[in-house]
Order: structure tokens, then C-alpha cells, then sequence
């Protein structure tokens, strides 16, 4: 899968699925949120997560392997 943000393959310890079920790499809607922009790139729904879930989702993914 790829992703559309940054257009590299998305592996599945960097994988975030958004509400509105569009996924993308982790640090992709990190950078999305820190510019202020809280909207899905693919169908515009409203990024519902905050930056300290997705860092902490970010590193129990990389214990779970």
C-alpha cells in the first residue's frame, strides 16, 4: 500500500488508519497535524487524533513486531 502523502510504500509498523478508514504512514499525519492541517488529503474528513496518540501509537507498533 501506498501512501499518498509522501508517495513510499507504507509498512505495517507505520501504518495509521484514519476515521474515515484512509491510512498513511504514521509520521505523515504527524506532519499534517503540526502544519494545522487536521483533514483527511484524500476526502477531507476532520483527522480526529492528536499528535501525543499517534507518537505513542508510533512506538508501541515498533514493540509489537
Amino acid at each position: 500500500m501506498e501512501c499518498v502523502i509522501c508517495l513510499e510504500d507504507i509498512k505495517n509498523d507505520e501504518l495509521v488508519a484514519l476515521k474515515c478508514a484512509h491510512m498513511f504512514h504514521i509520521d505523515c499525519v504527524i506532519m499534517l497535524i503540526q502544519k494545522r492541517t487536521r483533514k483527511c488529503p484524500i476526502c477531507r474528513e476532520r483527522i480526529t487524533y492528536v499528535k501525543k496518540q499517534l507518537v505513542k501509537h508510533k512506538k508501541l507498533s515498533r514493540h509489537i513486531k
